[in-house]
């Protein structure tokens, strides 16, 4: 496996991009690591989500206390 803990060259995680893309695998990201990280320019999963119009993963991640 990956190690979803580590991060780009912009600060990003693997819930970062899960989040941006809505991806299938946030549900599984959302435990392993910190939901409300912010990447190197302030950006949570949450802020990247909404801004790519992902509603199920928005919902996921107000669901789980961002």
């Amino acid at each position: 496996g990956s190690d979803v803990t580590m991060a780009d060259a912009h600060g990003r995680l693997c819930i970062h991009l899960a989040a941006y893309y809505g991806d299938k695998n946030l549900n599984s990201l959302i435990g392993a690591t910190c939901i409300d990280i912010q990447d190197s320019l302030g950006r949570t999963p949450l802020m990247l989500a909404a801004s790519q119009g992902q509603l199920e993963a928005v919902d996921l991640l107000v669901k789980n206390g961002e």
